[in-house]
């Protein structure tokens, strides 16, 4: 007898195996890897990935799109690459106010409310981090004057 995966069973793989993927990529210490950085960010996008994960209203297609952002904002944290980082964050929250800003709300508005200051507070704090190393991200950043 033939086992048969779903549509849904094999997206929600496919994207566990390349968020693992990822990780073991950030992870992996061979030669010409980069040094991981460690921010006082890490544990607001790690809180949004949970959150993420855990938003039952979503659907399997919708949460993986959102969490390959979460994750790859992840990795570029960890490299250092803020600006990189900060994009990946608001490409998340452009995508989450689309799910929800709609006739036909794709999220709950208790789901859609707790992502929705995850991904804010996560933004703040990059967007700090931005400002500290003197950057604004080519222009697209506005730092209060020193």
């Amino acid at each position: 007898m033939k086992h048969e995966f779903s549509v849904r069973t094999t997206r929600i793989f496919a994207v566990v195996m390349f968020a693992t993927a990822m990780l073991l990529a950030v992870g992996s210490g061979g030669a010409g890897a980069t040094a991981q950085v460690t921010t006082p960010c890490d544990g607001l996008v790690t809180t949004l990935r949970t959150d993420t994960v855990n938003a039952t209203s979503l659907s399997d297609k919708n949460k993986g799109a959102l969490l390959f952002k979460v994750d790859s904002a992840a990795v570029k944290l960890s490299e250092g690459k803020f600006c990189d980082a900060l994009q990946k964050l608001n490409d998340y929250k452009i995508n989450l106010d689309a799910l929800h800003f709609t006739a036909k709300p794709k999220i709950s508005d208790a789901d859609y409310a707790l992502l929705s200051g995850d991904v804010g507070n996560a933004i703040a704090c990059v967007t700090n981090l931005v400002c500290a190393a003197g950057s604004t991200c080519g222009d697209t950043v506005t730092c209060p004057a020193p």
